[in-house]
């Protein structure tokens, strides 16, 4: 008797647990974006869209950054149900130079941590680039 007892109980746990992970939202988001080369100085703004896949409300909790050059802020209304929404992310691009630091999405999702890559390069902006003297090495300079 006491091991139907037990099967019941195994029974009812997997499909409790089996069912909380059904109706649990899933989040898809691309792991890398990449702003390309943007100018010094210039806006820095990105958009990084994501979905809800899952089959209740994604709520972000928080949005986390590594590196204080990068200020994320996030949607604090539920994303429903095959819903989409934007993560937007300032980066300070008074630093001149190649881009690769990382951001936390904290969800209810299935899986509640997702690290999105962030790339890119920032440029010496145009007007603080000095032109190049063309210089012609097999010319004569002549006294005229």
């Amino acid at each position: 008797m006491k091991p139907i007892v037990i099967l019941y109980i195994l029974f009812f746990l997997s499909f409790t647990l089996s069912y909380s992970q059904e109706a649990k939202p899933i989040i898809k988001v691309d792991s890398i974006y990449s702003y390309g080369n943007i100018d010094k100085n210039s806006e820095g703004l990105a958009s990084i869209k994501f979905y809800n896949i899952g089959k209740s409300p994604l709520i972000i909790s928080n949005v986390i950054s590594t590196c204080g050059c990068t200020v994320p802020s996030w949607p604090k209304e539920p994303v429903l149900p095959g819903d989409s929404s934007a993560i937007q992310v300032q980066y300070d691009t008074k630093r001149v130079g190649f881009i690769d630091k990382q951001i936390t999405i904290i969800s209810n999702a299935i899986e509640p941590n997702v690290n999105i890559t962030i790339r890119g390069n920032v440029l010496e902006s145009p007007e603080n680039v000095f032109p190049q003297k063309n210089i012609d090495r097999f010319s004569v300079p002549t006294n005229r």
